[in-house]
């Protein structure tokens, strides 16, 4: 299923509550598809020892400036803001 974000289904919002309805499948220019979805709490081990992988220019033009290690990270449900994966 392929979505785009006007016609995700928004619910009420739940403090707390995981929001799945934000999750969505794109399309890429290669005809790969891509599954987005806003960060989870498990997430955050698997992002560290990724990042810890990459190149230091890698880290620069991901970020835009300097990272060597990444600050700590939680799933913010609270709408204020969204941390996205693919």
């Amino acid at each position: 299923m392929t979505s785009s974000p006007e016609s995700i289904k928004r619910e009420e919002f739940i403090p707390g509550r995981y929001p799945g309805e934000l999750e969505a499948n794109f399309v890429v220019v290669t005809g790969a598809t891509l599954r987005m979805r806003p960060i989870r709490d498990e997430d955050a081990q698997k992002l560290i020892e990724f990042h810890a992988r990459l190149s230091f220019d890698s880290i620069y033009r991901r970020y835009f400036s300097i990272h060597p290690e990444l600050s700590p990270m939680r799933c913010d449900t609270s709408r204020r803001s969204t941390t996205w994966i693919a």
